[in-house]
């Protein structure tokens, strides 16, 4: 996508594009940081787990607004909700054991997108 001609001149006017290659000649090694190394997986599977906890806060928050509406039939919504929550607990049960596989990664993910809940 290329940019457009306002984009070019603050860019050129800013001298963006040197300030991003001087940038690049500085590459940071985190294992020189962290005294043990960074460990990918623990950082993957804690992202993992601030997902559970997004999962829980927005499906429980969602159950509780059809729930307690006192206008319509959300009987068929209330279901799919619990059906949700349930998928959701043994996606949790799976993370939290460390057996999960990416699929069930990819099915909270869109569980929370379904309902407005993934930034």
């Amino acid at each position: 996508m290329s940019k457009n001609i306002f984009e070019k001149i603050a860019d050129k006017l800013l001298h963006r594009d040197k300030k991003g290659n001087d940038l690049k000649k500085y590459n940071i090694d985190l294992n020189g940081v962290f005294v043990g190394g960074v460990n990918n997986k623990e950082i993957e599977y804690d992202s993992y787990r601030k997902l559970i906890g997004t999962a829980k806060v927005c499906l429980n928050n969602q159950f509780h607004f059809y729930f307690s509406k006192k206008n319509g039939d959300y009987t068929s919504r209330i279901k799919a909700i619990e059906r949700d929550i349930k998928i959701s607990a043994t996606i949790s049960n799976h993370i939290n054991k460390k057996t999960y596989t990416p699929e069930d990664i990819k099915v909270l993910k869109d569980i929370l997108s379904k309902y407005g809940c993934l930034g």
